[in-house]
């Protein structure tokens, strides 16, 4: 409840200069809870600023991290894709290599004489 020293009353009765003085009590009276409720509301906008502000930096945050995570993610995959693919390849050369040796070491047993050569002779 509102204490009774709030309340103001004018009685029609009294003195113009007393009625002006209480009419003033009471503007002075409302104009300093206007001064408070305005530092109160720059203080709660600053609040609200503070609030927002925040929100905006941490959704920021948010999206900058996920692209960071997204880049990240596709990076591995390449890298693995390409060790995959690195791997695989290796394995088919050493297949290609082996089989080349084999046949090299084939060659190389085999004696090749002279008489087995057919000569080559020019023609005119």
């Amino acid at each position: 409840m509102f204490p009774p020293e709030q309340f103001k009353i004018i009685d029609p009765l009294q003195s113009l200069d007393r009625s002006q003085t209480i009419l003033a009590e009471i503007l002075l009276g409302y104009q300093e809870a206007d001064d408070i409720d305005i530092g109160a509301s720059s203080a709660e906008k600053k609040r609200i600023q503070y609030a927002w502000e925040q929100l905006a930096v941490f959704r920021h945050n948010g999206i900058s991290f996920c692209n960071l995570g997204r880049v990240l993610q596709f990076t591995v995959v390449f890298l693995a894709l390409l060790t995959t693919t690195t791997a695989v390849d290796a394995a088919q050369c050493d297949d290609l290599t082996t089989d080349y040796m084999d046949q090299l070491d084939e060659w190389q047993n085999t004696s090749a004489s002279p008489l087995d050569v057919p000569l080559l002779t020019r023609r005119r």
